[in-house]
């Protein structure tokens, strides 16, 4: 088989499933295509486990409560990075972002954070509220 004609049986695959899934999906789902290992323009795309799995493709909020004192710390970590690289302000989101793909690609640091949550029994949460109360 070309390799024409490989992507074409491709293409066709990926329109007979379309077909089959269409009316069932919410638009926050696409349909995995497990061969299409190429990043998009927009980074890299999520891979199914599964032929035919939806994968949510818009992003996800999440919410943290912080204790003012640690909102204060972000504050000021996202100040002091702003005006290292001579920007006008840093998200404390973007942070986040940061800590978790480090998180993904660091052993060292993975290691550390699950010992911190082995520490305090998977949260912090308790232990700032009774930090917080004289």
């Amino acid at each position: 088989m070309s390799k024409a004609d490989e992507l074409k049986a491709r293409a066709a695959a990926r329109e007979a499933r379309r077909s089959t899934m269409s009316g069932q999906t919410d638009g926050n789902t696409a349909e995995a295509d497990p061969s299409a290992d190429a990043p998009s323009a927009g980074g890299p795309r999520p891979r199914a486990t599964r032929p035919g799995q939806t994968i949510r493709v818009k992003p996800v909020k999440v919410t943290v409560e912080l204790q003012p004192i640690e909102h204060q710390g972000l504050t000021r970590m996202t100040q002091r990075y702003a005006e290292e690289l001579q920007l006008p302000r840093i998200a404390g989101a973007e942070v986040f972002r940061v800590l978790l793909d480090l998180l993904q690609h660091d052993e060292d640091l993975a290691e550390r954070v699950g010992q911190e949550l082995a520490r305090t029994g998977g949260t912090r949460r308790r232990e700032s509220r009774n930090s917080a109360t004289p």
